[in-house]
């Protein structure tokens, strides 16, 4: 029987693929001056790309700090921010180096930039301060609350030198499956997230560490859930106020706007 919502969610994962494929062909057409780079062996760049960011990180003890909500300008953020009926399009991880107390971003992620020069969209991280400045939309951010001892360092960086370049979500049904909460734990743990989308990548981390509740499937958080007061924290976990980084929720109204009249 073919129900209505089955026709909703395929309707969306047309326009879903759509929207990022002209994404990426508009992305590309912006940057004309890069097109050269893709002469550069993507293994290759990948590989330094990897090595770059693991030498970031030699020997910092991280620390969880909290957890950042990104809104994007771009078409991208209008499709990921209608589809979820949300005013959030990307989320990641705020980590602290427990010596220096430097700041670093962990998300899975990508750009037209990095794709060009044959780094694909993976799990990566960059300080803090550069993602803000760089990105070209609205930046706020959450920090944790401890209540009882935070998770070691060691299984913090742990987790991070092991994800460091996983590949983002290839599978773009969980993606919409999401959407609804449609993702089962019919899979193992390892074939779940073998590539993972942003706010899954967070939700495995912190699943992982014993702050979140395993009864709900990583790949069924989306972004906005992170801003929500019910998260089924564990262990004395839990977030502050959401502060806003860059740009302010009036911004975010704009886009949404923008996105209502564009699909």
């Amino acid at each position: 029987m073919w129900y209505p919502k089955h026709l909703t969610i395929s309707i969306k994962l047309l326009s879903f693929i759509t929207v990022l494929a002209n994404a990426s062909v508009a992305s590309a057409a912006d940057k004309p001056d890069d097109i050269e780079v893709l002469n550069i062996k993507p293994k290759s760049s990948e590989t330094k790309f990897l090595r770059v960011q693991k030498e970031l990180i030699k020997d910092s003890p991280l620390k969880l700090w909290g957890i950042a909500e990104f809104s994007a300008k771009d078409i991208v953020g209008d499709a990921i921010r209608f589809l979820t009926k949300s005013s959030w399009s990307h989320v990641g991880l705020i980590l602290e180096d427990e010596n220096n107390h430097s700041r670093y971003c962990f998300e899975s992620t990508g750009t037209a930039g990095q794709v060009l020069k044959g780094i694909p969209p993976q799990v990566q991280i960059s300080l803090w301060d550069e993602v803000v400045a760089s990105y070209d939309g609205v930046v706020a951010q959450r920090q944790f609350i401890f209540t009882q001892e935070p998770p070691k360092s060691k299984a913090v960086v742990r987790y991070v030198k092991n994800n460091l370049g996983k590949p983002y979500e290839k599978d773009f049904t969980t993606l919409i499956s999401a959407i609804n909460a449609g993702n089962l734990k019919k899979k193992s743990l390892k074939e779940r997230t073998s590539s993972v989308f942003c706010s899954e990548m967070l939700a495995d981390f912190l699943q992982e560490l014993e702050c979140l509740n395993k009864d709900e499937a990583s790949d069924n958080y989306l972004p906005h859930h992170f801003t929500s007061n019910k998260l089924p924290w564990i262990n004395g976990v839990n977030l502050g106020e959401l502060v806003m980084v860059k740009g302010d929720m009036e911004d975010i109204r704009i886009m949404k706007k923008s996105c209502c009249i564009l699909l």
